[in-house]
This record gives C-alpha cells, sequence and structure tokens, in this order.
C-alpha cells in the first residue's frame, strides 16, 4: 500500500457524518420524478437537504435533475431484475456530496443494481467511487496516482469522509 492509500486508511479528521441531513443546513430542493411507467411504483415528491456550498455549484442543477432522473427509473430498469432507486439512497447520496462534493467537480451519478445511487469522481489522476445502497454504510472506492486500489467501508463515523473531501476539492482545483 503507498502512502497515500495508508493515509486515507489511518490519518482521523474531524468531520460532520455524511447520514446526518439535519448537519446540511442550507437549502431544500424538492425533486418530483417524471410520470412513472405503467408497471412501476408510484413516487412522491422527495425533498432534499443540500447546503449552501452545494446549491451555489455550477453543476448542481444538473446533479438534482440527475437524480430525478434515477427516481423515475422502475424495477427492472435495465433488463436485468435491478430493483428501482430508493428515494433513501438518494437523500443519502446529497447527504455525501454535502459532506465531501461541494468543493469537487461535478460527479457522475449512476444507480446500482439494488436499488442504491453511485457518485463517481475522476481527475488529477485519482478516481473516487462512493457507492450508497438504499440500507447500511456506504462503500468507496478509491485508485490513486499510483495505480493503487483501495476499497473502504464508510460508516456515518468514519474518518474516511475527511480524506474524500480533501481528494475530491483537489480534483476541482485541478478542472478549474
Amino acid at each position: 500500500m503507498t502512502a497515500s492509500g495508508q493515509e486515507l486508511l489511518t490519518r482521523g479528521a474531524s468531520h460532520p457524518s455524511p447520514w446526518r441531513s439535519e448537519r446540511a443546513s442550507g437549502v431544500s430542493e424538492t425533486v418530483t420524478p417524471p410520470a412513472r411507467p405503467a408497471f412501476g411504483p408510484e413516487r412522491r415528491e422527495v425533498t432534499l437537504k443540500v447546503c449552501r456550498r452545494l446549491s451555489e455549484r455550477p453543476w448542481f442543477h444538473e446533479v438534482v435533475s440527475r437524480f430525478r432522473g434515477l427516481l423515475a427509473l422502475g424495477d427492472n430498469w435495465n433488463g436485468y431484475g435491478e430493483r428501482a432507486v430508493h428515494e433513501g439512497a438518494v437523500k443519502r447520496a446529497v447527504n455525501v456530496l454535502n459532506v465531501v462534493g461541494a468543493e469537487g467537480p461535478c460527479p457522475d451519478v449512476v444507480p446500482t443494481a439494488d436499488g442504491g445511487v453511485q457518485l463517481e469522481w475522476a481527475g488529477a489522476g485519482s478516481e473516487i467511487e462512493v457507492e450508497i445502497p438504499p440500507v447500511g454504510p456506504a462503500w468507496v472506492f478509491v485508485v490513486d496516482t499510483s495505480g493503487e486500489e483501495l476499497e473502504v467501508l464508510a460508516g456515518s463515523r468514519n474518518h474516511v469522509w475527511g480524506q474524500l473531501r480533501r481528494r475530491i476539492a483537489a480534483m476541482g482545483a485541478a478542472t478549474a
């Protein structure tokens, strides 16, 4: 493991939990999914709590639109038995963005087969993926500049979030 990979696992940091939406003071964004196909479950409006810094990012509305599209997906959205994206996974993904993504570049936002959401960033020689399942802790995957791969289970009080925030902010600075 390289020094940077070891740093990602061992260095602690004081930071807010990505799972506690009450920490995301600022603005709220209500997402109403487009009309659902007749075979899918009905969805209601979903209110996403976002920090002011995140809402001021030039890519913010694009990401909200992506979340809206994810919520419109029904079961079997790719033809392989996938589950519809869970509203809770979208809310948790926004909480992760509040904590780690507000200073970084626009993430790719993709659905997962289990009804979760995956956030992806690439730049400055690194790749970061945060997989947020409907229930349970997130998985963080990092490929650093040396090519070393790292996989970490990231719970609500895990030191990984502060380090991810710094890495993603560095990606944003490199693309600015």
